[in-house]
């Protein structure tokens, strides 16, 4: 189950991505059971059937550019060279911080 930062962060993240990248990975996460097409509801439903935000944030749709521009907005300053491995341990670091 996400914690409460968890959930914020990655609704933020998610709201960064385009309505058809949202959509495919609602459709991944709730393996293609939920027919959706609004975004807030493929929203809930990722938040819903994530148990673990690393798993969440290691899919394709979410790409590394976008984990930096996130962290960026949370004056969380990383080196924008970065992989996306060393992005996500900084997004799931700065979540634990804040609880």
């Amino acid at each position: 189950m996400l914690t409460e930062r968890e959930q914020q962060g990655l609704s933020k993240i998610i709201g960064n991505l385009e309505l058809a990248d949202v959509i495919a990975l609602a459709q991944t996460v709730t393996c293609k059971q939920i027919k959706l097409t609004e975004r807030s509801e493929a929203e809930r439903a990722i938040l819903n059937g994530t148990q673990n935000p690393a798993d969440l944030l290691r899919r394709k749709k979410i790409l590394r550019e976008v984990l930096f521009r996130y962290l960026w907005s949370e004056s969380v300053f990383v080196a924008p060279a970065l992989a996306k491995s060393d992005l996500i341990n900084a997004c799931l670091q700065h979540w634990q911080e804040d609880n």
